[in-house]
């Protein structure tokens, strides 16, 4: 499972490479570079069944401005694994569980200026998450389609720290097959988050 989570993060950063190639290639200007760190509603995230046990959502984020549009991309991982070994049989059979989280999307969003050290942004964030059970001897692997329409502020204290709040109507979509059925899940939920921001 870490061996394909990590063969799909290098995609990931290989298409991100690849993308602000093509734009030094096309003669397009970056106006910034930056990394970004967020911050939670706690409350709202708590809609997602499972979410804060697994880090869900608590992203890095690296914002690429030009052109006067911004491509965002983000990651957030979690992994935690918990052993437990009984002294004697008799108590209990040894088990080790482990649950892991992995999402990776990207943002491509219009940018506005706002009044005097404010910003404007809208668009949306697309990409795939992947997440991992293990229970004892009963293992489950699942990936979700996300979708979210995101909008979202900054103020800027200097030119090269911002923070801001963002909106996203988070759509998740998951399709489980299983021996006799098949089972699609769609969960929407609204998640406000905060984003420290500092660029290069």
């Amino acid at each position: 499972m870490k061996k394909r989570l990590m063969n799909q993060f290098s995609i990931s950063m290989l298409i991100i490479v690849s993308g602000i190639n093509y734009i030094f290639a096309q003669g397009m200007t970056i106006n910034k570079i930056g990394i970004g760190l967020e911050f939670h509603a706690y409350p709202s995230v708590f809609m997602v069944e499972g979410a804060f046990q697994e880090g869900y959502g608590l992203g890095l984020y690296l914002p690429i401005e030009f052109a006067g549009l911004m491509i965002e991309p983000q990651v957030s991982y979690f992994d935690q694994q918990i052993e437990v070994d009984y002294d004697d049989s008799q108590y209990g059979d040894d088990y080790k569980t482990q649950v892991s989280y992995t999402q990776l999307t990207i943002g491509i969003f219009m940018l506005t200026k706002g009044r005097e050290k404010t910003r404007l942004y809208g668009g949306i964030r697309i990409g795939k998450s992947w997440s991992k059970y293990d229970i004892g001897n009963d293992s489950e692997i699942d990936d979700n389609l996300i979708l979210s329409p995101t909008i979202g502020a900054e103020f800027y204290f200097t030119e090269t720290f911002s923070f801001g709040g963002e909106g996203q109507l988070y759509i998740i979509v998951d399709k489980d097959d299983g021996v006799h059925y098949e089972k699609k899940t769609r969960t929407t939920v609204v998640i406000p988050k905060f984003i420290a921001r500092f660029y290069f």
